[in-house]
């Protein structure tokens, strides 16, 4: 049904299409363990861009590295891998914390609280503790 009278500013937007979100070309370097966990992360994180492809690599390397030695009794190379491992994710913003605001955190911690605090309880003073 056709609009009677003047059409409003909104009705004259128009949605352009959005171009797809280029994709990420794991380098010729990486094995083949190592490319399917480019690939998954890539597919997984949508804000990462082509700049981020040598980054994202070297943290699907250190993610198999830290698997491999994950097996073996090396525990301090393995918590070098997964430290580095870490720090790339980090970097990546690949956790979980990444993707939370910290206004929003705040509060889910704020009302997670449930404990009485200490300056709001009432009672006797004679069965804390004297300095």
């Amino acid at each position: 049904m056709i609009q009677r009278g003047r059409k409003s500013s909104n009705a004259k937007i128009v949605a352009l299409p959005t171009p797809p979100r280029p994709r990420l070309t794991a380098p010729k370097t990486l094995t083949a363990s190592e490319r399917a966990i480019f690939n998954e992360t890539a597919a997984q994180h949508s804000h990462l861009k082509p700049g981020d492809a040598m980054v994202l690599a070297a943290f699907a390397q250190a993610s198999v590295r830290s698997f491999k030695l994950a097996k073996k009794d090396d525990t301090k190379a393995w918590e070098q891998a997964v430290r580095a491992m870490l720090a790339l994710a980090r970097s990546l913003r690949l956790t979980p914390i990444s993707s939370t605001r910290a206004e929003s955190l705040g509060r889910q911690r704020q009302d997670a609280v449930t404990d009485v605090q200490p300056w709001h309880r009432t009672g006797n003073d004679d069965d804390e503790e004297k300095w």
